[in-house]
């Protein structure tokens, strides 16, 4: 009976650790679907503009009303694109999204960066 006891311990740590194994790399997959610099920003209190692909067009109204009202804003809609253009006020926002399935990648706004030898717009 002792050893039976002692299996079950045993398989059920294992069980946990695989379980805290797939919450990571879910995490992980978050953070890679957009730039480290974006988070970096965000965690230092900057907003940031993103466009955002989605797996279709009908998934967008869907993965936008599951984040927290006034982090995020919509600046511009393709509506004939699975894409948005959208303003994150926070890391919590950006992760709340990314974590959807049916989105698939955020890009940064390489705009807001000027070329070099050309003014800022």
């Amino acid at each position: 009976m002792g050893l039976t006891a002692g299996l079950l311990r045993n398989r059920i740590l294992v069980l946990c650790l695989a379980c805290l194994g797939v919450a990571a790399c879910a995490g992980l997959a978050t953070q890679d679907k957009a730039p480290q610099e974006v988070w970096e920003r965000l965690a230092r209190g900057e907003a940031q503009s993103l466009l955002v692909q989605f797996d279709a067009v009908a998934s967008k109204s869907a993965a936008l009303s599951a984040l927290p009202a006034g982090e995020v804003e919509v600046l511009k809609d393709y509506a004939a694109l699975p894409m948005m253009y959208l303003r994150f006020r926070s890391t919590k926002a950006l992760q709340g999204l990314l974590a959807q399935p049916s989105v698939v990648r955020a890009y940064a706004d390489r705009r807001e960066a000027p070329m070099p030898g050309k003014p800022a717009q």
